[in-house]
């Protein structure tokens, strides 16, 4: 339940920081980022950076986590969200054989 609110949280308010949490420095997301870039504009959306780290921000999720909900108002963008991760590294692995074995193709 307090990873769902957490999610709420984050899909509100992209500046939020909870005190006691520690984010990893050492993470590179280049390749990611770039194309979730690449995605968004492929679709035709906008590009905001905060939009971008919650891409990136659910890809971290999901790596750890068995079960990831998003939840947030309507219109928030949580299935595009999904939908661009999907695409992103998707593409990272059909269209530009990454090496990192966490780049799958996936359907979701």
């Amino acid at each position: 339940m307090y990873l769902w609110i957490w999610i709420l949280i984050l899909l509100e308010d992209p500046d939020h920081r909870s005190p006691s949490a520690a984010f990893p420095c050492s993470q590179d997301h280049g390749d990611l980022e770039k194309n979730i870039n690449v995605v968004l504009e492929t679709r035709g959306l906008q590009r905001p950076q905060s939009y971008v780290t919650k891409v990136i921000q659910l890809y971290d999720t999901m790596n750890v986590r068995f079960g990831v909900m998003l939840v947030g108002p309507t219109g928030g963008g949580k299935s595009e969200c999904y939908r661009t991760l999907q695409g992103a590294v998707t593409r990272l692995r059909s269209q530009m054989n990454h090496k990192d074995p966490a780049f799958q193709v996936r359907g979701f």
